[in-house]
């Protein structure tokens, strides 16, 4: 079990309040769960990096997870692209 998930369970079992990435909880948002409060605030942004040995050309199997990464966390809505 990793953080956000006894995070959940925690919240699940009416211990208390989280705070966790909105696709970790949007089914049970949509099922009525869990309930969203604190409306009017947002976290702040976490950067998020993927670091690899610096070379003249990248290796396809990194390019490849990158372009996976990125296209997973823009469906979710999480990557805010510059």
């Amino acid at each position: 079990m990793d953080n956000a998930e006894a995070y959940i369970a925690s919240a699940m079992a009416r211990m208390g309040i989280i705070q966790v990435p909105r696709f970790d909880v949007a089914d049970a948002l949509e099922e009525g769960t869990l309930v969203q409060v604190l409306n009017g605030y947002e976290a702040p942004s976490v950067p998020i990096s993927l670091l690899y040995p610096s070379r003249r050309n990248v290796p396809l199997r990194v390019r490849v997870f990158q372009k996976w990464v990125t296209e997973l966390l823009s469906a979710h809505g999480v990557l805010n692209e510059h």
